[in-house]
């Protein structure tokens, strides 16, 4: 019995008296945070028209590689590509991952530009196409967005309640875009207007 216990102490003498230690330096490499720039996108299309989706989302970080996957809100698979070329409105979905298995998801939704509780015949955007200064009518305007034909926003001018009659875009190159105007009591109405 006593040489049990001794060779007991003598075994924790033998381990807590190890005074050499070893450090072993290891890399270690970690990807940078993944994100993309939104995670929600409301974009206006013309009747009639298309749109692009995605092209204006910042995706970062991850391992560098990303796959993309589109559907729709049944499900049912659009696209493998950054991009997607849609013609009508509904819900989009866009996933991104990297080579880790990390996963984003985007919601775009996408409605039908028109007129929301404004006479079509009433509602008005002139000159189109314009070298910059438009005037609206039929709307008292209070809020102007401006979106690109991909729906990035390039404009907004917010009067805070008073009404906007006249709008400059020639700082917008030119092109197609979509002006949508809304009233105090939250009443809007788009056009597609070309920026000549």
């Amino acid at each position: 019995m006593k040489k049990i216990v001794i060779a007991a102490i003598t075994l924790v003498a033998a381990v807590c008296g190890c005074t050499a230690q070893s450090v072993v330096k290891m890399n270690v490499a970690q990807n940078p945070i993944f994100e993309v720039s939104t995670n929600n996108v409301t974009v206006s299309v013309p009747d009639s028209d298309s749109a692009i989706l995605g092209g204006d989302l910042v995706i970062a970080g991850g391992s560098g590689n990303y796959t993309y996957r589109w559907y729709d809100a049944a499900g049912s698979q659009l696209g493998t590509e950054p991009t997607l070329a849609i013609t009508h409105g509904g819900v989009y979905y866009l996933d991104v991952k990297d080579t880790c298995d990390c996963l984003q998801t985007v919601q775009f939704n996408v409605q039908t530009a028109g007129i929301d509780g404004v006479s079509a015949t009433d509602f008005s955007i002139t000159p189109n196409p314009t070298d910059g200064l438009i005037a609206i009518r039929g709307i008292d305007c209070v809020q102007l967005a401006v979106t690109d034909m991909s729906g990035r926003m390039r404009m907004l001018v917010d009067r805070q309640g008073d009404t906007i009659a006249e709008a400059d875009l020639s700082a917008l190159a030119h092109g197609q875009y979509i002006v949508t105007v809304t009233d105090a009591a939250g009443r809007s109405a788009a056009a597609k207007i070309i920026r000549k």
